[in-house]
């Protein structure tokens, strides 16, 4: 069997062999310890198992607190609720502004408005420069001679060219004969 080397306060090496009853006893002490291992592993299964059966559903609450005031954590039983109640910090410096939108497009034209009331009359303008003289018009044609036919009321009308226009009978119907007023009347006027 080996010797192990053993070494004193005074760092003197020596030499020792473990007798066969501390051997023995080491290895029973190392199958305690293996056993008391493996009922520890079971006994943490075991209270994993019921630790699960006792979950409960938590929610979860974070309140910020004015400047100076004190944190801390409130549990509300009857609702599960958890309340982290924790120091709100000074508000940062605002940001840069973004770069300006695109334009949009344009919106449908409007309804008429109403018509405004009507303005005051605008003064008088300058008159305007008399305009240029027109162009002489083409010579007319004059009469040259007229006649009229007692018998028929008609009326002719030569012209200088040669042509001639006859009218209708221009005679109207016989008026009534006056009564005696009228006769007087005429030879009144005669007189």
């Amino acid at each position: 069997m080996p010797k192990d080397i053993g070494f004193y306060s005074n760092n003197t090496a020596v030499d020792y062999a473990p007798t066969a009853k501390e051997n023995a006893d080491a290895a029973a002490l190392s199958e305690a310890a293996a056993l008391a291992s493996e009922v520890a592993a079971s006994a943490s299964e075991v209270a994993a198992e019921a630790a699960a059966d006792s979950i409960i559903e938590l929610s979860v609450v974070y309140v910020a607190l004015s400047t100076g005031e004190t944190p801390y954590v409130e549990f509300d039983e009857p609702t599960s609720t958890l309340t982290f109640y924790i120091a709100g910090g000074a508000g940062g410096a605002d940001g840069a502004d973004g770069a300006d939108g695109a334009d949009g497009s344009d919106g449908a034209d409007g309804d008429d408005g109403a018509t405004g009331p009507q303005g005051e009359q605008g003064l008088t303008g300058d008159n305007g420069t008399n305009g240029t003289n027109g162009q002489d018009g083409d010579d007319g044609i004059s009469i040259s001679s007229s006649s009229y036919n007692a018998g028929n009321g008609k009326i002719t009308i030569n012209y200088a060219d040669g042509t001639s226009l006859t009218t209708s009978d221009l005679r109207g119907q016989d008026g009534a004969d006056g009564g005696e007023d009228s006769a007087t009347a005429m030879a009144i006027a005669l007189g």
